[in-house]
């Protein structure tokens, strides 16, 4: 199995511990110095605010949205 499908899988999970466990992962999830750390995301953070994306940023994040804590994410 690739990374990234294996990433997807784990989406969801993610969001569902930010939810209840941990909201302040989620804000440590939407900065590029986090991601790049943490996961060796060298150009764009792990996820975002689905409508601050900007349209020819949209392409580097998967098209499922996630809503969590009042706002959808896309990751």
């Amino acid at each position: 199995m690739k990374i990234g499908k294996l990433v997807q899988l784990f989406i969801p999970k993610i969001f569902t511990y930010c939810e209840k466990h941990d909201s302040k992962e989620l804000n440590r999830l939407m900065t590029l110095e986090y991601s790049r750390s943490t996961f060796h995301l060298s150009s764009y953070p792990f996820c975002s605010a689905s409508p601050k994306i900007l349209k020819e940023k949209s392409i580097r994040y998967w098209t499922d949205e996630f809503d969590v804590l009042n706002t959808t994410y896309s990751g």
